[in-house]
């Protein structure tokens, strides 16, 4: 029941679930062709009602026609987020087709009303199991909360989740998540297209790629490929960065972001040298053996002398010698 507190009504229209990126105008269309027409209750007061309404956070349109109105002017709509409601319909934030069952199919795949399906429309589609923040649209904040829902999930589900999570930090969308969208993202720095705005402030910055490292990919801070775990690879990166300044990117090995690849990036890489990240061991598979910690840490020492050009030690029979690099 909604009333008309100014008691200029003539008519209202109840909507449930539309989406976001609906304009007014669109919305009035809507009305306009009868869609949520609601009966009148009494004096300036209008009721109406849903079947099947789901678990999860709903979005009521209300759509009012003032007595004035003449087909461009005179009606108002009002959008309320949050509604959650618990009906048994649904097990809630993840369930999205409502059968009571987290399935890998509520959170994966286009075209098929899943959690990414409504995610990647933008704002073009919603559902009230993937609004987890209930602020009425769905985006990464909702992906992103959507992990602590997942607790009663299988391993198979948690597992997709990770996978969505790393699709989505394929910002440069050659369908992988590596060093390539690291550099693409500082490419966009200054736009705000929702592709590349990975934390949902407005603006495409160093915040994003923090985002896509340790949000999406879930990895360190020394996996300069985002290849979910720190290897010799990760070296590699630093090592052609080294010197790089005062832009450098994350992904030519600057580890605390600070535009510059140095020593402080290489002790970076050497403090967490073969971690990995927990969504490289779900998403394991075969790879080319890395050289051994003892080894690439040699390696390592040697590089940073031989680029910065200082002395270095070398082993010669029983006696050091000191030469000149």
């Amino acid at each position: 029941i909604v009333e008309s507190t100014d008691q200029t009504a003539d008519n209202m229209h109840f909507l449930l679930d539309l989406p976001a990126n609906l304009t007014d105008a669109q919305i009035l269309a809507l009305a306009l062709g009868g869609q949520g027409d609601a009966g009148e209750y009494d004096r300036d007061q209008w009721i109406s009602g849903f079947f099947d309404v789901t678990t999860g956070n709903h979005v009521a349109t209300i759509v009012t026609f003032e007595q004035t109105f003449d087909g461009v002017h005179g009606f108002n709509v009002q959008r309320f987020a949050g509604l959650f409601t618990d009906t048994g319909v649904g097990t809630g934030f993840g369930d999205l087709d409502a059968d009571n069952v987290l399935e890998i199919a509520d959170l994966i795949g286009l075209g098929n009303d899943s959690f990414e399906d409504v995610l990647f429309s933008q704002n073009a589609e919603f559902n009230a199991a993937a609004d987890v923040d209930g602020d009425g649209d769905v985006d990464n904040l909702d992906l992103f909360a959507l992990g602590d829902e997942l607790g009663s999930a299988s391993a198979a589900v948690t597992d997709a989740y990770d996978d969505l999570l790393r699709r989505r930090g394929d910002v440069n969308q050659d369908g992988k998540t590596d060093g390539a969208d690291v550099a693409h993202l500082y490419a966009n720095f200054g736009g705000s297209a929702w592709l590349e705005d990975l934390n949902v402030d407005g603006t495409v910055d160093i915040a994003d790629v923090t985002t896509l490292i340790a949000d999406l990919v879930g990895t360190s801070l020394a996996d300069f490929d985002l290849s979910g775990a720190v290897g010799g690879s990760d070296f590699l990166a630093w090592q052609r960065g080294f010197g790089t300044g005062p832009s450098a990117r994350f992904d030519q090995g600057d580890s605390d972001l600070g535009g510059v690849v140095d020593a402080d990036d290489l002790a970076a890489w050497l403090s967490l040298y073969g971690t990995p990240s927990p969504s490289a061991i779900a998403a394991s598979s075969a790879t080319v053996p890395e050289p051994t910690a003892v080894s690439l840490f040699v390696i390592a020492m040697m590089a940073l002398a031989m680029n910065r050009k200082v002395p270095i030690l070398r082993w010669q029979r029983v006696r050091w010698k000191r030469d000149k690099c």
